[in-house]
């Protein structure tokens, strides 16, 4: 009954009354998944990404390694994981960065050694698009990549290219 009201509430966009008919489901039966999948997928509805993860640990102890519910706990995951990370991509051969989708302002980058091709070059503030230093190195001019398409110097301005540069570095020291 329980379940059904939280099914219900969610519906209509209720989603603290869903969550406390589900916490008092679970308060009776504590083991029971299919409370704790309903629970994690209300969690994400209302961006309570911690909570759904709790949800999602409590669930792996409880889900056995060959069980169907496997394929609905990569599901969970993955929708957390596109709705708190984006991706960044190289214009050219689509290399993929990910990173958190609300990150802090980066600061300054100060590179003191030289980034493997796999790192982002920069954007092209002229036509947006992204580029691995793999795919712009032929287009170095007085220490700065240039856009292949306009010619523009690609800019470190986006908070994401800044954060995996910064990541990189780091792993460096």
């Amino acid at each position: 009954t329980l379940e059904l009201i939280a099914y219900v509430a969610g519906k209509k966009g209720e989603y603290p009354r869903a969550e406390a008919s589900l916490r008092l489901g679970l308060e009776a039966e504590p083991h029971n998944t299919d409370l704790l999948f309903s629970l994690a997928w209300n969690y994400v509805q209302m961006a309570r990404y911690e909570r759904a993860n709790e949800c999602i640990a409590q669930l792996e102890e409880l889900i056995k390694k060959n069980s169907p519910l496997k394929q609905s706990l990569a599901e969970l995951e993955n929708a957390i994981t596109m709705a708190t990370t984006r991706n960044i991509n190289c214009s050219l051969c689509n290399i993929q960065w990910t990173v958190p989708r609300e990150l802090p302002p980066q600061g300054a980058l100060s590179l003191r050694a030289e980034p493997p091709d796999t790192m982002p070059a920069g954007i092209c503030p002229n036509c947006s698009k992204t580029y691995c230093i793999g795919c712009v190195k032929q287009t170095l001019v007085d220490r700065r990549f240039h856009c292949p398409d306009c010619q523009q110097a690609l800019k470190l301005s986006d908070n994401g290219i800044v954060k995996i540069l910064n990541d990189w570095l780091s792993n460096l020291e």
